[in-house]
């Protein structure tokens, strides 16, 4: 865990300096990347999914490229066989390598140009996870400092609700996520093709990203934020009947694809009490600071219907599966919303309680979801296998 709090620090006091010392602002702006961007480049075997599905994935490319012969299989599959239980391993090294082919040509084509180049270069797993980890750090930090009025608040969240611990888990996802967050910035735009260009390069590395183009109207709605409270008790009374419709509804609109999960364990999480609670804070607070974040940042009307979107989605999580992962997208940029809450408090007192308040909270959440949990299993850290 300590690695992860000195990245922080570090982050955020070069943060801090970009903003004090405008001499060597882009300076400051860049060493503000690194700390986190290294910490994660530099891993080995951590996050839930990276031993799980992408290193199998990536030794399965270089077995394609290798000649697929069972012999090579051994070589790459047989180590793997012996330390990750929880893989879908069956049969022989050489049947895990043919399965998990199969599933890497499933993937989004972006995906599979990012590991097939690595492989064709002579590059390891190290690589992507390297290559990878610079790549979504880069899109973070840029949807900061080019959206938030207080970057250090804005990195220190990044960290505190457990986003930065997201990327080192769902990889490709996550790159989809920061494509989504560049993209904000031009969902004001009146020709918005920057944003539907960078959502649609984020999709090719997970396809469920294309669900945020309505976000570039979320920007212009200009209604009560207390509708979006209307928003989730109807979407809490149709959760009820949500999965007999899709099952019908789904195979008609291409995705078909989507059904198998009712079927299998992601079906049975339960309902996301936890992601509920923390955005309905996020919609109480935004409503209180409504008027005075828009007008200092236009963008928060986007960010505070995201939230709205996000927590319509976990009104399902209980009868439809993988809903939490649809929240990422929605609740990713809260990290930047809260900052400009804070900044609308015009009673320095209180706002000064309220950034304490704040910053020990999501510290304790952090505490609890890491330290204690282990949420995405970014612990232990370490950099060798």
């Amino acid at each position: 865990m300590t690695v992860y709090v000195i990245a922080t620090l570090l982050a955020c006091f070069a943060a801090w300096m970009a903003d004090h010392d405008h001499a060597r602002r882009k300076v400051w702006m860049v060493a503000s990347v690194l700390p986190l961007a290294l910490v994660a480049a530099v891993r080995w075997g951590v996050g839930t999914d990276v031993d799980f599905l992408y290193l199998p994935q990536f030794r399965a490319v270089e077995w394609m490229y290798g000649g697929q012969s069972p012999e090579l299989s051994e070589q790459l599959f047989r180590p793997l066989f012996e330390k990750a239980s929880r893989c879908a391993f069956v049969g022989q090294p050489c049947d895990a390598a043919a399965v998990f082919l199969r599933n890497f040509n499933l993937e989004e084509i972006g995906y599979r140009w990012l590991v097939q180049g690595i492989v064709f270069c002579g590059g390891s797993f190290r690589w992507f996870i390297a290559i990878t980890s610079i790549i979504t750090a880069i899109l973070v930090f840029v949807a900061i400092w080019r959206q938030s009025r207080w970057p250090v608040m804005a990195v220190y969240f990044y960290v505190a609700t457990s986003n930065y611990f997201l990327t080192l888990n769902i990889v490709r996802q996550y790159i989809a996520i920061g494509f989504v967050l560049v993209a904000l910035s031009f969902a004001l735009d009146r020709l918005p093709w920057k944003f539907l260009l960078l959502v649609a390069i984020g999709a090719l590395f997970h396809r469920t990203a294309l669900i945020v183009l309505p976000c570039c109207f979320l920007a212009r709605i200009n209604v009560s934020p207390f509708w979006g409270g209307g928003a989730i008790l109807l979407a809490v009374a149709f959760s009820f009947v949500a999965e007999p419709v899709l099952r019908f509804v789904l195979p008609y609109v291409g995705a078909g694809f989507y059904v198998r999960y009712f079927d299998s364990h992601f079906a049975v999480d339960g309902f996301e009490w936890f992601f509920f609670l923390i955005n309905i804070c996020f919609m109480a607070m935004g409503c209180w600071y409504w008027k005075r974040a828009i007008r200092a940042n236009a963008l928060f009307r986007c960010w505070y219907w995201m939230t709205v979107a996000g927590t319509v989605a976990l009104s399902f999580s209980a009868t439809v599966p993988l809903m939490k992962r649809i929240n990422y997208y929605f609740a990713a940029p809260q990290f930047l919303m809260l900052p400009e809450m804070l900044l609308a408090e015009e009673n320095v007192r209180v706002r000064r309680w309220l950034v304490a308040l704040s910053i020990l909270a999501f510290a304790a959440e952090t505490a609890v979801a890491v330290f204690w949990l282990n949420k995405n299993e970014p612990l232990p850290y370490r950099i060798r296998p």
